[in-house]
Protein backbone atom coordinates (compact mmCIF):
# COMPACT_ATOMS: atom_id res chain seq x y z
CA UNK A 1 0.00 0.00 0.00
CA UNK A 2 1.11 3.31 -0.72
CA UNK A 3 1.79 6.32 1.12
CA UNK A 4 -1.76 8.35 1.59
CA UNK A 5 -0.97 11.57 -0.16
CA UNK A 6 -3.59 14.14 -0.18
CA UNK A 7 -2.81 17.48 -3.25
CA UNK A 8 -1.15 20.47 -2.14
CA UNK A 9 -4.15 22.26 -1.90
CA UNK A 10 -5.95 19.29 0.17
CA UNK A 11 -2.55 19.84 2.38
CA UNK A 12 -2.46 23.30 2.87
CA UNK A 13 -6.05 23.31 3.63
CA UNK A 14 -4.98 19.93 6.29
CA UNK A 15 -2.18 22.01 7.88
CA UNK A 16 -5.00 24.72 8.36
CA UNK A 17 -6.39 22.80 10.64
CA UNK A 18 -3.71 21.25 12.36
CA UNK A 19 -2.93 24.50 13.40
CA UNK A 20 -6.76 25.44 14.60
CA UNK A 21 -6.57 22.24 16.32
CA UNK A 22 -3.15 22.79 18.50
CA UNK A 23 -4.54 26.35 18.85
CA UNK A 24 -6.97 26.53 21.30
CA UNK A 25 -6.40 27.18 25.43
CA UNK A 26 -7.53 23.76 26.59
CA UNK A 27 -5.49 21.44 23.98
CA UNK A 28 -2.20 23.52 24.50
CA UNK A 29 -2.32 22.93 28.45
CA UNK A 30 -2.61 19.09 27.11
CA UNK A 31 0.17 19.88 24.29
CA UNK A 32 2.45 21.61 27.19
CA UNK A 33 1.82 19.23 30.25
CA UNK A 34 2.41 15.96 27.01
CA UNK A 35 5.60 17.45 24.97
CA UNK A 36 6.84 19.80 27.62
CA UNK A 37 6.73 23.28 25.95
CA UNK A 38 3.81 25.08 24.13
CA UNK A 39 2.47 25.17 21.10
CA UNK A 40 3.99 27.55 18.38
CA UNK A 41 1.90 30.91 18.61
CA UNK A 42 2.96 31.88 14.88
CA UNK A 43 4.24 30.08 12.38
CA UNK A 44 5.97 26.54 13.38
CA UNK A 45 6.06 23.47 11.22
CA UNK A 46 3.99 20.54 10.46
CA UNK A 47 5.46 16.88 11.55
CA UNK A 48 4.87 13.54 10.34
CA UNK A 49 5.02 11.53 13.41
CA UNK A 50 5.15 8.58 11.17
CA UNK A 51 7.59 9.86 8.75
CA UNK A 52 6.71 10.62 4.83
CA UNK A 53 10.13 8.44 3.82
CA UNK A 54 8.44 5.52 6.51
CA UNK A 55 5.17 5.24 4.77
CA UNK A 56 3.32 7.79 6.76
CA UNK A 57 0.69 9.29 4.92
CA UNK A 58 -0.53 12.85 5.27
CA UNK A 59 -3.52 12.42 8.00
CA UNK A 60 -4.77 14.71 11.00
CA UNK A 61 -3.83 11.83 12.94
CA UNK A 62 -0.08 11.25 11.90
CA UNK A 63 0.61 15.35 11.92
CA UNK A 64 1.38 17.76 15.02
CA UNK A 65 2.59 21.43 14.82
CA UNK A 66 5.81 21.67 16.26
CA UNK A 67 8.18 25.02 16.66
CA UNK A 68 11.36 25.24 14.59
CA UNK A 69 13.42 24.38 17.30
CA UNK A 70 11.90 21.43 18.08
CA UNK A 71 11.35 20.00 14.59
CA UNK A 72 14.56 20.61 13.97
CA UNK A 73 15.59 18.37 17.37
CA UNK A 74 13.08 15.87 16.23
CA UNK A 75 15.09 15.98 12.95
CA UNK A 76 18.71 15.76 13.98
CA UNK A 77 18.00 13.23 17.55
CA UNK A 78 19.32 10.48 18.36
CA UNK A 79 17.15 7.42 17.47
CA UNK A 80 16.67 6.98 20.97
CA UNK A 81 16.04 10.63 21.66
CA UNK A 82 13.66 10.96 18.61
CA UNK A 83 11.89 7.56 19.52
CA UNK A 84 10.71 9.63 23.01
CA UNK A 85 9.95 12.48 21.26
CA UNK A 86 7.66 10.53 19.05
CA UNK A 87 5.98 8.97 21.93
CA UNK A 88 4.80 11.80 23.39
CA UNK A 89 3.70 13.39 19.76
CA UNK A 90 1.58 10.18 19.59
CA UNK A 91 0.38 10.53 23.28
CA UNK A 92 -0.64 14.12 22.74
CA UNK A 93 -2.67 12.89 19.34
CA UNK A 94 -4.44 10.82 21.31
CA UNK A 95 -5.69 12.11 24.50
CA UNK A 96 -9.06 13.49 25.34
CA UNK A 97 -8.99 16.94 23.96
CA UNK A 98 -7.43 15.95 20.41
CA UNK A 99 -10.28 13.54 20.15
CA UNK A 100 -12.83 15.73 20.83
CA UNK A 101 -11.81 18.38 18.38
CA UNK A 102 -10.90 15.15 15.62
CA UNK A 103 -15.00 14.55 16.35
CA UNK A 104 -16.12 17.99 15.87
CA UNK A 105 -13.89 18.34 12.70
CA UNK A 106 -14.71 14.32 11.38
CA UNK A 107 -16.98 15.94 8.14
CA UNK A 108 -14.06 18.44 7.25
CA UNK A 109 -11.31 16.14 7.41
CA UNK A 110 -13.24 12.86 5.92
CA UNK A 111 -13.92 15.49 2.36
CA UNK A 112 -10.36 16.38 2.51
CA UNK A 113 -9.87 12.52 2.59
CA UNK A 114 -12.33 11.25 -0.16
CA UNK A 115 -10.87 13.27 -2.58
CA UNK A 116 -7.49 11.49 -2.21
CA UNK A 117 -8.54 8.19 -1.80
CA UNK A 118 -10.81 8.94 -5.52
CA UNK A 119 -7.37 10.08 -6.97
CA UNK A 120 -5.91 7.20 -6.18
CA UNK A 121 -8.25 4.50 -6.89
CA UNK A 122 -8.47 6.66 -10.72
CA UNK A 123 -4.86 5.61 -10.58
CA UNK A 124 -5.26 2.44 -9.85
CA UNK A 125 -7.76 2.13 -12.96
CA UNK A 126 -6.28 3.76 -15.12
CA UNK A 127 -2.70 1.41 -14.48
CA UNK A 128 -0.12 4.50 -13.34
CA UNK A 129 0.20 3.29 -10.01
CA UNK A 130 3.96 1.86 -9.82
CA UNK A 131 4.66 -1.27 -8.23
CA UNK A 132 5.59 -1.76 -4.54
CA UNK A 133 9.22 -2.08 -4.42
CA UNK A 134 10.84 -5.10 -3.02
CA UNK A 135 12.35 -2.82 0.07
CA UNK A 136 9.26 -1.27 0.90
CA UNK A 137 7.62 -2.68 4.37
CA UNK A 138 4.94 -0.55 4.58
Amino acid sequence: MWRFKLSKNNYEKLKALVGDREGYISRAREYFNIIGELPPAYGGQIHHVEWRSHGGGDREENLILLSFQLHDRVHSASRKERKELEAKFLSYLSCGEVEKWRNEHREELEALYRVAEEEMEKKKRNGCLPKKPKWAVF
